[in-house]
């Protein structure tokens, strides 16, 4: 009875069952299908790969991530159709016309989500993992626990959408008693040390939660190092935990003192209090201890674990030389080393070798991995092998220059035409033919040229040439060598002449005229032949000689010259300065010359004859003869009719003369003429030299001269002074 009272029941709840299993099932069908068929995906026969930016992706549960597809077809082209998009946990959002899609996490979990279209169906991994905190919650394993004990603290977050997750703070995170002891690792363990209420508290993401705990006596018996293995790869560590053990087997994580025998496996060991973490790092057998004083009881506890580590995989090949700059002269040693990821050296490794692509396995193995060239570049090595793979690039430049090489940047020719320039580049050569650009020296002799630095850059020159013509040597020197090139400069292409004087444009002066051909810049072509040149002008006169031009200066101020050559005439304006005395003598340095020499000379004849005469004066007064004196007639004497000039004035006294022999006083004949002319005076008149005779016999006897004027003063008194003139 009381079963079938219930059967009505127990239909009821079948026909439930029943119905809620019949609508779950077409979803689960079409998730199924939408997952992983291609039935319902968009109609695009073309489509041959879909493509996503990546295959796996982290994501915090409170972000979206933005999902591009490549649809392209069997020749690698892309197709602008939008995929069919599909996720099992979460929700995604299609963008029409940009192959993409935006994904909004839900569970934490690894996430697949998918894009289809036509045959191909192709997903991705989304790894959701924890957001960011909205809520923080805290529970413990036990409220009332001994100090043998511990309380295993959980704190749980929970996200935007709902997830909940374990959260571990780091430990300054958290406030607990200062004796007690907070392990965190995996979980978070708390282990009292002394009795009471304590509480426990930490902060995180905002938030902050409490937890409070009853803690009664336990007794340690010995110290434990628990780990999760002993057997490692350098790859891979180990988590270890010091634990008191009490007289049940219980643990109690207590923080203790970690330490190694060997110092460098001191470095691979990481302490967190209770726990301790040692990576795997150099292959060998290493020992980690555990020291712990009791700290009511002060008994001393001690643990050792033993690791035994060995080579992991291969991590990587390690090579020598990237990033170098050598020359063609030097050699690398790649040094190649195959080692882990804790730097383990692991031999016996198979490579494959290629240098700029091409395989040179046998050629570096023969070199002992040694390589050298003989050409510049850049040079990238690789090598490879099962597991890891490297490469390097360096870039060899040329070596120490062995000599300098010039050429012409256009022809190559060395030639140049004058007035023109050209360009030169001077490179340096080294052993193997490498040629790089380098500055030089120049030395040019007069005449020669200018050589001047291009702009073009280092070791590029422009030439132009100077008056010198057909082949010219210059010399060059760097980078200790010394050469010398030979350029051909030829003649330009005459468009006018020039006219230079060698001399002083003075009247009277003759220069030399020098008549040159220049090109359009105004550059020496070549000199005018002096017999042929036609040169014609009103200043002065042409002198052809020994195959040379000259002109003598006749006149003076602004003037032209004529001058015809290679059949081409021009007209030049001279100014010619103006000289003394003409220009006679040519010079008016040259007329100052020649007339103080004709001074010097005038002067130099006047006081030889001067003196030649002085003497000859001299000489004649000596052989001169006293004049007799001219008798007195005794006819009386006749006043003479006409009227006498007047007698000049007596002269002056003499000075006192020495005594002379005694002159008799000469007699001055008068005639009377008989005709009825008046009657003249004849006298005769002393010459200017028999004077000077007469002077010096004065002088010479000055006594007899004054006894003769008495005697003959007595004998004329009848004669007045009047009667007397001096001549």
């Amino acid at each position: 009875m009381k079963l079938r009272a219930y059967f009505p029941f127990l239909l009821i709840l079948i026909s439930i069952v029943l119905i809620l299993n019949f609508e779950n099932e077409p979803y689960l069908e079409t998730k199924s299908t939408l997952y992983s068929g291609n039935s319902n995906c968009v109609d695009a026969p073309n489509v041959a790969t879909i493509e996503f930016q990546q295959s796996i992706v982290t994501l915090p549960s409170h972000e979206t991530y933005l999902i591009q597809a490549t649809l392209r077809d069997s020749g690698g082209s892309i197709i602008g159709i939008d995929p069919d998009w599909s996720t099992n946990f979460g929700s995604i959002t299609p963008i029409a016309g940009l192959q993409q899609a935006r994904f909004t996490p839900g569970e934490l979990e690894h996430t697949t989500i998918w894009a289809c279209a036509g045959n191909v169906n192709e997903s991705l991994t989304v790894n959701v993992i924890q957001g960011k905190v909205e809520n923080l919650m805290i529970t413990s394993s036990k409220e009332n626990l001994t100090a043998d004990e511990s309380a295993v603290i959980v704190l749980e977050g929970e996200d935007i959408r709902g997830n909940i997750f374990t959260l571990t703070p780091p430990k300054q995170n958290w406030t607990y008693p200062e004796d007690s002891l907070l392990s965190i690792s995996n979980e978070v363990i708390w282990n009292p040390k002394n009795t009471g209420w304590q509480n426990i508290s930490v902060q995180e993401s905002g938030f902050s939660a409490e937890l409070s705990f009853n803690v009664t006596h336990g007794n340690p018996i010995r110290l434990s190092i628990v780990g999760d293995n002993i057997l490692i790869t350098s790859d891979e560590s180990v988590e270890m935990q010091s634990v008191l053990v009490d007289a049940d087997g219980n643990y109690l994580p207590v923080i203790s003192n970690w330490s190694t025998y060997n110092v460098q496996a001191s470095e691979w060991l990481t302490e967190f209090g209770d726990t301790a973490k040692f990576d795997g790092w150099t292959a060998g057998s290493w020992k980690i201890l555990s020291e712990y004083i009791h700290p009511v009881s002060g008994q001393y506890f001690v643990a050792e674990y033993d690791i035994l580590v060995s080579v992991g995989e291969l991590n990587q090949i390690l090579l020598d030389g990237h990033g170098l700059t050598l020359t063609v002269d030097d050699i690398l040693d790649l040094n190649p080393r195959a080692i882990d990821s804790a730097g383990n050296l692991i031999s016996n490794v198979d490579m494959i070798w290629t240098i700029n692509g091409q395989i040179s396995t046998g050629t570096l193995e023969e070199s002992n991995y040694v390589f050298s060239t003989e050409s510049i570049g850049l040079y990238e090595i690789q090598v490879s092998t099962e597991g890891g793979s490297a490469s390097i690039t360096c870039d060899f430049i040329h070596g120490e220059a062995v000599r300098i090489v010039v050429t012409e940047t256009s022809t190559n020719q060395l030639t140049v035409k004058s007035g023109e320039t050209i360009e030169l580049l001077t490179e340096g050569e080294d052993q193997f033919g490498n040629r790089f650009a380098v500055n030089v020296n120049w030395s040019l002799t007069n005449g020669t040229g200018v050589m001047n630095p291009s702009s073009t850059g280092i070791g590029y020159y422009e030439f132009k040439p100077g008056d010198a013509s057909g082949f010219v040597i210059m010399d060059f020197s760097t980078l200790g060598m010394s050469e010398q090139i030979v350029i051909d400069v030829q003649p330009g292409e005459i468009t006018k002449l020039r006219i230079d004087y060698d001399g002083e444009l003075k009247q009277g002066n003759t220069v030399r005229l020098l008549i040159s051909a220049v090109d359009d810049s105004g550059n020496f072509v070549s000199y005018c032949n002096a017999n042929s040149a036609i040169v014609t002008s009103e200043v002065g006169k042409v002198i052809r000689e020994n195959s040379q031009l000259y002109m003598k200066f006749e006149g003076s101020g602004s003037n032209t010259i004529e001058v015809g050559c290679y059949g081409f005439k021009e007209t030049f304006y001279l100014q010619v300065e103006e000289t003394i005395l003409w220009g006679i003598f040519e010079d008016t340095q040259k007329v100052i010359i020649y007339t103080s020499l004709i001074l010097m000379i005038i002067i130099t004849v006047l006081l030889v004859l001067m003196i030649t005469r002085s003497k000859e004066e001299y000489e004649e007064y000596d052989d001169v003869q006293p004049l007799p004196l001219v008798p007195i007639s005794p006819q009386p004497i006749v006043p003479i009719q006409h009227a006498m000039p007047p007698l000049p004035a007596l002269p002056l006294p003499l000075p006192p003369v020495p005594q002379t022999p005694t002159i008799p006083v000469p007699q001055i004949p008068v005639q009377i003429q008989q005709n009825n002319n008046p009657p003249q005076l004849q006298t005769q008149v002393e010459t200017s030299e028999q004077k000077l005779g007469n002077a010096m016999n004065l002088l010479t006897n000055k006594k007899s001269i004054s006894e003769e004027v008495k005697t003959n003063k007595a004998k004329f008194e009848p004669l007045s002074d009047d009667d007397l003139s001096w001549d």
